[in-house]
Order: structure tokens, then sequence, then C-alpha cells
């Protein structure tokens, strides 16, 4: 009897746990939001362009249409006498959405638009800011430059030019689509700050030299988080739809040591005509730490990178999850897709799986993903595919990668709770990190008894479109 009661007791611990998951789960629910189905959260428009080289613009500055764009005036928090003064405060970019973070709306680029030193705001040599005002993720701008019929890209050159040092980084829910970015210099980044964004259809990213064409860092990068502020309990949502990019990142790009995400669950999706050259990641790009859980979706484009989706650096919690789908795409060229970057400090996820049971592209580029696939705990394949069917298709001569093909329950990431306000802003650069913690191996059984598990319990319970898989374990004395 008195075992039956330890039994029991631990059995209703563990209800209790469950039930708390399915709690937050829900609350997580409720902080999701897909981003193909935003729209501007108002009817508002502001037309926007840079006057010309040492003229100005014409019309009233009202920014109403392309014939009054808006003119920016002197903002009152702008200091021209500070050691590094915020530059961005005086562009029509930044005014446009101070004008719209109440409320959303549309920006419209009717013209060229330059952002350089002159334009960006911090004390990094070859990274410095272009802020967005602060909206956050219950309103939603969009920024384009197709309006009401007119492409303002052939009719008067529109397009934004990013120059070394400028970086944008957006402080609220957005949309860009029908839009042209041309990049200057090496490992230009537009950052979302973990607010859910559609990077949709339209969308065009070259180098500016043709002599950079295909040369992976010169192109435009992109990333679900911050560019380098510390954040916790953060759900960084980022669809891309069409571009071709450097590198796509789930989470921060971190180009400081010091900052990080805590406890964060990433969810990339890639589809349309999106192009990568240098890499995908679900955790960061550059040097800061990351903590929780990632999800990768990718329904087509074309990948010349590798795909990561644990990134350089890791994951500082020991029970971290790397779930990544694909759906469909071109992966001929692919280098590599693999749990982890072969560079990784810190901790490997405890779970990684790669889900290709619902490919729906060309086989053949199914073969070129699967014999690139490394560092998975299980791989599941469409239904009838076997692996020795897609590594001669490959053409490959040595042995498939250690994979278990038999159909699996993919991991879901545990869910986050409410998020909190982001760490307060800081514009020191920093060089890469150069820690790495020992990864944390499982608990082992208590060494006084035999224990023999047993699966009593397994309940699927589908919350928010999301399926989340309980099971209850509980532990017996063996007789002796």
């Amino acid at each position: 009897m008195k075992r039956f009661l330890q039994i029991f007791t631990v059995a209703m611990l563990l209800i209790a746990f469950a039930a708390a998951a399915l709690t937050v789960s829900a609350a997580e629910a409720d902080r999701r939001v897909d981003p193909t189905t935003l729209e501007p959260s108002s009817d508002r428009v502001i037309f926007i362009k840079d006057a010309p080289a040492g003229g100005k613009l014409s019309g009233d500055g009202s920014g109403h249409d392309a014939d009054n764009p808006f003119i920016p005036s002197d903002h009152e928090q702008f200091d021209p006498t500070a050691d590094y003064p915020q530059n961005h405060l005086q562009t029509a970019f930044y005014q446009a959405t101070e004008m719209l973070m109440d409320d959303g709306g549309t920006i419209v680029i009717c013209g060229p638009l330059y952002f350089c030193m002159a334009e960006s705001y911090g004390s990094g040599g070859t990274t410095k800011d272009v802020f967005t005002a602060k909206w956050g993720s219950k309103k939603v701008i969009k920024f384009t430059s197709v309006y009401n019929g007119v492409d303002y890209r052939e009719t008067a050159g529109a397009k934004i030019r990013l120059e070394t040092p400028a970086e944008i980084t957006v402080l609220g829910s957005s949309i860009w689509e029908n839009i042209t970015i041309e990049t200057i210099g090496s490992e230009r980044v537009i950052s979302f700050s973990s607010h859910p964004t559609l990077v949709g259809e339209g969308v065009k990213t070259y180098p500016a030299d043709e002599a950079f064409v295909e040369v992976a860092s010169n192109y435009l990068s992109l990333a679900g988080g911050h560019r380098y502020a510390k954040g916790t309990d953060q759900i960084p949502t980022l669809t891309v739809q069409s571009g071709t990019y450097n590198k796509i990142t789930g989470g921060l790009w971190g180009v400081v040591t010091n900052g990080g995400m805590e406890n964060a669950t990433s969810y990339l999706t890639l589809e349309g005509t999106t192009k990568v050259l240098g890499f995908v990641s679900g955790t960061v790009g550059k040097n800061s730490t990351y903590s929780g859980h990632v999800n990768i979706t990718i329904n087509g484009g074309t990948y010349e990178c590798d795909i990561y989706g644990c990134g350089s650096t890791g994951m500082t919690n020991t029970d971290g999850t790397v779930d990544i789908v694909v759906n469909g795409g071109d992966f001929t060229n692919c280098w590599s897709i693999s749990g982890i970057a072969p560079t990784m400090q810190n901790n490997a996820p405890a779970s990684a799986i790669l889900d290709l049971s619902s490919f729906n592209g060309d086989k053949a580029s199914l073969a070129s993903l699967f014999v690139v696939a490394v560092d998975f705990d299980s791989v599941k394949l469409p239904a009838g595919v076997t692996e020795t069917e897609l590594v001669d298709l490959a053409g490959k001569q040595t042995e498939a990668p250690a994979t278990t093909v038999a159909p699996v329950e993919t991991t879901k990431a545990p869910e986050t709770e409410k998020p909190k306000e982001t760490a307060k802003e800081t514009h020191k650069q920093n060089d890469e990190t150069d820690g790495n913690d020992d990864v944390v191996a499982p608990a082992e059984p208590d060494g006084m008894m035999s224990v023999l598990i047993v699966v009593i319990i397994v309940a699927v319970v589908v919350i928010g479109g999301m399926g989340t898989v309980i099971i209850i374990l509980l532990a017996k004395n063996k007789k002796k």
C-alpha cells in the first residue's frame, strides 16, 4: 500500500506539471502571430524619399502622396553636440514610423532612400543603427514601393540603399513587400527585434557593385531578433518569401558577447523565391548567446548555403530543441543541413529532428539535401522513400548519414511565458566569444534501486493548432 501511495503521489505531481505545461502552451499560442496574416493596422499612408543631392524635395512636405513626399524636421531629441548624435532621428524614415507608431499604416518609399554614416547612431566602427520608432507588436506598418497601382521602383528609381556602417533595426511588427534594397559593403542587416514580421513577395536585394554579385557577404542579411539587445521570453517570428540574402537568423543577429536571448522560441519560415547564399541559423548570426528552442520551416526557395538549427554559439540551456521541417525548395547546391553548427560553443540541443516526410519538391533535390544532413537525432523521410534510394540518386558512393528513418513524433519546443521588456539598448561593440561550456549529461537513475520505467499515459492535446505530447512516467521498484 505504501508503494502504491508513493507511485500515486508521483503520478499526481507529473499530471500537475503537464497541466502547467498546457497552460504555458496556451499562453504562447495567444502570443504567437502568423506573419502571413499581418495587415497594416490603419489606412494612413505616408510617402517618403530623400531629396536629390544638393537639392530639396518639392511639394508641401506632408507625405500625402508622391508629389508631396514627407519632409522631416529637426527632431526635439536630436543633439548634434552629443558624442554619438542620434542621426536616425533626423530621417524621414524614422519620423514616418514615429507618426504611425500609435495606429500603424503604410510607408511608401517613392524614390531613393539612403542610409550611411550621416543617418546612423552608435559608437561602432563598421556597424551603426538606423532605428525606427517603437510601436511594438500590436500595430503593423507596411513598407513598400508599390501603391495604388504605381510601382515607384520603375517610375522614380525607388530603393533603399544600405551602406556601411548603417544597419536597420525595426522596433515593431512589419510587412516588407515590393521593395528594393541595395547594399554597399559587407554584412549589412535588417533586424526585426522579435516582432512578427513578413518579408513578402516582390523583394529584390543585391549589392550595388556588380563585381560582388553572388558574393554572399555583400548581400543583405535578416534577423528575427534584435541586432544586439538582450531579451528574455521572446518569440521571434519571421517569414521570408522573396529576396536573395547572405544570412537569415531566427533569433538575434548578435554582434555583442554580453547580450543574448534567454528562454526564447524562434519561428523561422522560408518559402517562395527566397534565396540564401551564406547560412540559415535558427538561433543567432554572430556572437551572442541563445537559450531556448528553434523551429524552422522551409516550404520553398533556393539554398546554396549551410542550414543550422543551432548556430555557432550553441545553446546555454541543456534542454533545448531543434525542429526543422522541409516541405520543398531547391537544395541542389546546399552545402549542409545540420542540427548544430560545426564550430558550436556551449551546449548542443537535447533533441534535433529533421522532418522531410512532406517534401513535395523534386526528388533529386531531396536527395541532395539528405546526403548533407548531419547531427540529427532522427530524420523522417517521405513514405516509400529509402535512404539507399536517395544516396544512389545523389550519386554518392559513401554510406548515408547515420539517421533514424522510422516515423517519429516531432519534438515540440517547451512553451514560454508572457514576454518581458527588452533590456536597455547598448551600443558597445565586442569581439567574438571565447567561452565554451560543457554539455550537461542527463542525470543518472538512483543507484540504490533498480527502476522499471512504465509509460502509462500518452495524451495528445491540440492547442491553437500546435500538438503537445504529454508522457507521464511512473517508477516502480523491481522485486528483489
